[in-house]
């Protein structure tokens, strides 16, 4: 293959031996990966926004019987968790394989990003502490799985991509085409990641404009492991979804505002205001320089987040994982340079207090919904077997209530019964509802948040002619119904039962029966 013709500054003699401060730089990381990690097995369910999604379905592919659900294997992305977590749940619990899972994610990542440095400098400085900072951040605050999994590999896959860099052509091309065979089952975007990478990294790599036919070499050496994946994919009728594209502009500011700490949003902004002043600080005084590589992939990534849309292929969010991806593959392509002493010592107690303080706040988000997790857990036996349950939040709902959104979805196993906000999405997801069920599917591309209260009494009463398939006649066709958010009064006392009151959620019971005759929207009507 071609290859640029740059200068290899950054692969040759120019790298730092690894060194004594490199050691005492892996030894802290791994310290601070350690205390993240822990709370992960003092909890009974990590308050993530979609963990307990993920925990349902794990228990659904690991045998638990079901009455409304079936394992339905594609090949497709997005697979990561839901090959490794039934795989372990042989020989653990299913809880304790999920969280196996995502502590083996944050491993992956950090000392992804550890090698990544190791590879490109000769030494660690810098990757492992942007690497934890990243696992904070607002993806992983989401519960995104199955792409922390994909953006360890990710990033492991890098550092051989360029560890290989003066090797033969055939070793360099089967090491990647294992990577994106990898990736691809693990996680489309996360391998989107490595290949934007690897891409920025090469093309930082000419000093001078480049031939046509030099690039086209290294485009298909680079992309023809893709194309043989999305074609073995095509062959066996797997997909990624249906195209769906939405973008959103006026959020990303906001999840900008809040990437590092999603709970915490005024922690957030201090914690960003203090690192991008320090950062230009020790720019202006020319402490802080990024390598050629580095310029390519700051300025690529942030781009790439910039003109990605909030949905893109029935994924949301993939601006905001390409922005995760950052803190991790930066810190290999940034040099610093600090003078011994104060200066060094205060910059370093910064950072990992910046680390310390997120995880200290996510734990203690943690801690604080358990016991609304195990008062939801509680109503399971409530629950009718076989019997059909609505997902709905209130319409004073806020960030402190997104941990509780799809708690319910644990009834699927636990109780055996459908829910309706369980993920299930063709391409995404290896398991659908029976076909007794199918019809309360909901639909590829649809909002994953539960819908509003007030949406739902539009749709009962036939205002909303839009609505999702899943939620038409919705009295009619679910048994119970579950309110997230602050106890409000009963908004369709004619058809919904009050079974259970706690301070996060509200169950009702759904009398079909009053539903089917107009008397029994009447009383919701005539409420103030």
């Amino acid at each position: 293959m071609p290859g640029p013709t740059a200068s290899h500054s950054i692969l040759n003699g120019s790298r730092s031996k690894f060194d004594r401060l490199s050691i005492v730089m892996i030894a802290l990381t791994a310290a601070l990966l350690a205390f993240a990690i822990m709370p992960l097995f003092l909890v009974r369910v990590p308050a993530m926004l979609d963990y307990p999604n993920h925990l349902a379905r794990m228990y659904l592919l690991s045998g638990t019987p079901s009455l409304a659900y079936e394992p339905a294997w594609r090949v497709c992305p997005n697979l990561a968790m839901d090959l490794i977590v039934p795989t372990l749940a042989r020989f653990m619990d299913v809880a304790i394989a999920a969280k196996v899972f995502w502590g083996a994610s944050s491993i992956l990542i950090v000392s992804g990003a550890v090698f990544l440095e190791l590879t490109v400098k000769g030494r660690h400085r810098l990757g492992g502490l942007g690497a934890m900072l990243a696992l904070s951040s607002l993806p992983f605050a989401f519960g995104e799985a199955n792409f922390g999994f994909g953006l360890g590999l990710a990033v492991w896959s890098l550092g051989l991509w360029i560890r290989l860099r003066e090797r033969s052509a055939w070793l360099r091309w089967t090491v990647g085409a294992v990577a994106v065979a990898a990736l691809f089952v693990a996680h489309m975007l996360a391998l989107g990641v490595y290949g934007l990478a690897i891409g920025l990294f090469e093309l930082s790599r000419f000093s001078r404009r480049p031939r046509f036919t030099t690039l086209a070499s290294l485009t298909a050496f680079m992309v023809s492991p893709v194309i043989i994946a999305l074609a073995v994919m095509a062959l066996f009728g797997g997909g990624v979804g249906r195209p769906a594209f939405d973008w959103m502009f006026d959020r990303k500011l906001p999840k900008l505002a809040m990437f590092l700490n999603y709970y915490h949003p005024m922690l957030a902004l201090l914690e960003g205001a203090v690192g991008l002043g320090a950062a230009m600080l020790f720019a202006v005084d020319r402490r802080l320089r990024f390598t050629r590589a580095g310029a390519w992939v700051l300025v690529g990534f942030l781009l790439v987040c910039l003109i990605l849309p909030e949905r893109f292929f029935d994924s949301w969010g993939p601006d905001t994982k390409v922005l995760g991806a950052l803190p991790v593959l930066l810190p290999a392509f940034t040099n610093i340079s600090l003078p011994r002493g104060p200066w060094r010592v205060a910059s370093l107690a910064l950072v990992v207090g910046v680390i310390i303080a997120n995880q200290v706040g996510t734990t203690w988000i943690w801690f604080a919904y358990q016991k609304d997790y195990q008062e939801l857990e509680a109503t399971f036996p409530l629950l009718t077997p076989g019997s059909t349950v609505l997902v709905g939040v209130g319409d004073r709902v806020g960030v402190w209530d997104q941990p509780m959104f799809h708690v319910p979805t644990l009834a699927a196993p636990v109780a055996n019964v459908f829910v309706s906000s369980l993920f299930t999405v063709p391409g995404e997801q290896p398991i659908q509802p029976k076909p007794a069920y199918r019809d309360l599917d909901m639909a590829a591309g649809s909002d994953r948040s539960p819908p509003s209260v007030s949406s739902l009494m539009d749709i009962a009463a036939g205002g909303a002619r839009f609505s999702e398939p899943n939620l038409a006649r919705w009295p009619q066709r679910y048994n119970y119904l579950y309110v997230i958010g602050e106890p409000a009064p009963n908004p369709l006392p004619g058809t919904l039962s009050e079974l259970t009151i706690r301070r996060r959620f509200t169950l009702y019971r759904v009398n079909t029966a009053a539903a089917r005759s107009p008397a029994g929207f009447a009383l919701s009507k005539a409420r103030p």
